[in-house]
Formats: structure tokens, C-alpha cells, sequence
């Protein structure tokens, strides 16, 4: 499956394209040097295919470069922090 991920900052959001389809997509919202997930979405037709993960690797990779820290109010953001220690740094 061919997708891209993109970041959608005038919606505040990550998004992972599959043409002009939205499989998934995280919600944020920066406070400061802060950037707080709400919430994550996979479309039905595209849960558990690994969509997600690969979303939020990404808009995390992204965060780091942008020097802010992050809050994970969304209950698979946290998940997938607990499960990839390489990310705990940016836990605040």
C-alpha cells in the first residue's frame, strides 16, 4: 500500500494520504514550545495495517526537529511512546 504522510498545519494536524483519501490522521494543538496530541484517527478500512504507527513516528520525528515537547493527551500517542523509549524525551 502506497501512502504518504503530511503535515496539515492550517487543520493542525498529521495526516497519512493514500491518494486523496485520508487513511488516518493525529490531531495537535501548540502551546508554546509544546505541542499536546488530542486524539488519533484510523479510517475502518485501513485499521491495523500499521497506518498509525507509522503516523505518529513521523509527527513525532517532526515535533523533535522543531524543538517543541509533547503532551499525550491521546491515549495512542502515549501508547506508542511507552512502547518506544526513544521518545520519552519529548514527554512532558
Amino acid at each position: 500500500m502506497e501512502y504518504t504522510i503530511v503535515h496539515n498545519a492550517d487543520r493542525e494536524r498529521f495526516e497519512v494520504r493514500l491518494g486523496d483519501t485520508t487513511g488516518a490522521y493525529t490531531e495537535y494543538m501548540d502551546v508554546g514550545t509544546r505541542r499536546i496530541f488530542d486524539q488519533t484517527v484510523t479510517d475502518d478500512r485501513y485499521q491495523g495495517q500499521g497506518l498509525a504507527s507509522a503516523l505518529i513516528r513521523h509527527a513525532l520525528d517532526a515535533t523533535r526537529t522543531e524543538g517543541r515537547r509533547v503532551t499525550t493527551s491521546c491515549a495512542f500517542v502515549a501508547q506508542f511512546v511507552q512502547e518506544h523509549p526513544e521518545y520519552e524525551d519529548l514527554v512532558t
